[in-house]
């Protein structure tokens, strides 16, 4: 955390906070350096000591937590522990920290690298009677009240960046501004590249790209992946001399093989029309042209991924392919890592306020243009219906003319037969002709007025249908209005968990600065959460508390011994010093 520089950002940003603002009756206002210091270091490591929130502070016995925040060795307890953290939510520091931090991470883990982002959004439960934004659970497949955590991923997986929004936000909405924020606080444009699930695969958020990229020095592109239903397998072209082509199965290269050598995928470059699907029917067709890689397993399952960077641009699909996959190491594994190691599920802070109950009204106009489509539709259907009843009583009017005109062409008939007029063989002959006409006419009428009938009987059958559906959604018309007008919602601050976050990734990232540095990254996070951090010894308290000497029990292990004592070495050669002076030094005992 000190090496970061995690501490020293986090203890500026509240002394500056604390000289711009009117001081108070509030006790952070009077608090020391070494006070304030105290109280960040007991935030930053609940996780570490199996504690969620300040008030297991009750229940924790143990003399470690308070040696290790105050060379005194006194221990804060919840009671005030719980008022620093909601006197610190009354200043407003979230964002700054988040920006102070950001500065620490980049400057640590990359100096002045270009880099590709991750951003996806994790999803906290938050357990309330109380009616507040509902997003959807993933991990439980429900719909419920929480919280969207949306995070800004490293290509090497460090969270460099989130935001705490309510549960109902979209992750659209927050892909472009967190870019924005994110080099706005580096001071340069830094991202080449975003990265993000299916979620965000759309037209319009290719179109902001092509727009960012207009006032940018350095290009940024979109690269997501395409659900099965925003394309068809024959309009993914390849491209050869220029030419767009249909796929064959030489065009796929070996992309992943398993222990044995044996392929497992295989992996091509495509192009393909975003447009092809909507501009299907339409007369006047429009394209727009991205590039995708396409992803073929051995059951024939095929995955998309699709950017808007231009071909020439694009070294090979593999490349594509594993900036698109190093999603789960980079980010899913980390929401994974902080769950289990920085109590990231857990929720901080549950004021309420009242706000504008967004989601009756999104879910009233969405039954108001459903309402609205059924009332057309039936105003449709019953065009259709009067059209079929006029169609009918043309071919019963139409049935009788004829009718009547062959009756009276057999009464000529007859009345010639009767007076001897003509050939007599030829007027019988007419006659019987007339007779089977007449037949015909009827059966013809008939089959026409059965088809008519049916069609009748059809529409009838659908008007039935759509009057359900309005008088369904008028139900939920009305039950929306009432919701929207009657009930209550309510939006949680999210001020105070989103401090809380700020303190999760500080320690996230420190984990996997220890992982990366102290052990080369050859342990995993669990042996060294289990092995190192987890390991019993002695505190030295040198120079009137001015060096922390901590000296570590030996290790089971042969093996974890001497990871340690080359970890202890590196330590000490680089010199820690905390953001109060203190000079921290590591041995493991003989």
């Amino acid at each position: 955390m000190n090496v970061i520089g995690g501490e020293q950002a986090i203890l500026e940003i509240i002394q500056q906070h604390l000289q711009e603002a009117s001081p108070d009756e509030k006790r952070i206002y009077k608090h020391k350096k070494s006070i304030l210091l105290r109280y960040i270091r007991t935030l930053f490591f609940l996780p570490v000591f199996d504690m969620e929130r300040p008030i297991d502070l009750d229940s924790y016995e143990g003399a470690t937590l308070g040696i290790i925040t105050s060379p005194s060795g006194n221990q804060v307890k919840y009671k005030t522990s719980d008022r620093f953290l909601r006197e610190l939510t009354s200043l407003k520091i979230g964002n700054e920290m988040s920006r102070s931090l950001l500065h620490c991470y980049y400057n640590t883990f990359y100096g002045d690298t270009e880099m590709p982002v991750y951003i996806d959004g994790h999803f906290k439960a938050v357990w309330t009677l109380k009616n507040i934004p509902k997003g959807k659970h993933g991990m439980m497949d429900r719909i419920m009240p929480g919280h969207e955590q949306i995070f800004l991923n490293s290509e090497d997986g460090h969270p460099l960046l989130h935001r705490t929004c309510p549960g109902d936000r979209h992750l659209t909405k927050e892909l472009l501004p967190m870019v924005e924020e994110f080099e706005n606080t580096i001071g340069r444009e830094v991202a080449n590249m975003v990265i993000v699930d299916a979620e965000c695969c759309s037209l319009d958020q290719f179109k902001e790209f092509d727009k960012i990229n207009k006032v940018r020095k350095m290009n940024i592109y979109l690269l997501t992946m395409m659900d099965s239903n925003q394309y068809r397998f024959e309009d993914l072209k390849v491209r050869d001399d220029n030419k767009l082509r249909q796929i064959e199965d030489g065009d796929f290269v070996p992309y992943k093989y398993d222990k044995k050598g044996r392929i497992k995928s295989w992996v091509t470059l495509v192009e393909f029309d975003y447009l092809s699907n909507a501009n299907r029917r339409r007369k006047n067709k429009t394209t727009y042209m991205v590039r995708s890689v396409l992803v073929k397993k051995k059951n024939d399952t095929l995955s998309v991924i699709v950017t808007n960077q231009p071909y020439d641009d694009i070294t090979s699909g593999k490349e594509l392919a594993d900036q698109y996959y190093n999603k789960w190491p980079c980010q899913e594994a980390k929401f994974k890592e902080m769950k289990k190691y920085c109590n990231l599920n857990v929720n901080h802070g549950f004021k309420k306020k009242t706000v504008f109950n967004r989601m009756a009204d999104r879910r009233l106009k969405r039954t108001e243009r459903s309402l609205a489509y059924d009332k057309r539709r039936l105003e449709n259907l019953m065009e259709k219906y009067a059209y079929v009843k006029k169609q009918m009583e043309k071919r019963n009017d139409r049935f009788k003319i004829d009718l009547k005109r062959l009756e009276g062409q057999k009464e000529h008939i007859n009345e010639r037969l009767k007076s001897h007029k003509g050939d007599e063989n030829k007027q019988r002959k007419r006659w019987e002709k007339k007779v089977r006409e007449a037949g015909q006419l009827e059966g013809l009428h008939q089959e026409k007025i059965r088809v008519l009938e049916e069609k009748e009987r059809t529409l009838s059958k659908r008007k039935k249908l759509i009057l359900k559906s309005i008088e369904q959604n008028k139900t939920e018309v009305t039950r929306w209005m009432t919701e929207l007008e009657d009930t209550p919602f309510y939006e949680i601050d999210t001020e105070m968990d989103h401090i809380m976050a700020n303190f999760k990734i500080l320690l996230e990232n420190s984990l996997l600065y220890t992982k990366d540095t102290f052990f080369e990254g050859k342990v995993g996070m669990g042996t060294i959460i289990k092995q190192f951090i987890n390991h019993y010894g002695d505190l030295q308290i040198l120079e009137g508390g001015n060096r922390f000497r901590f000296r570590l029990n030996k290790f089971d292990g042969k093996g974890l011994t001497k990871k340690m004592r080359y970890a202890c070495k590196i330590f000490n050669e680089m010199k820690i010093r905390t953001a109060d002076g203190i000079l921290l030094e590591m041995v493991v005992k003989r």
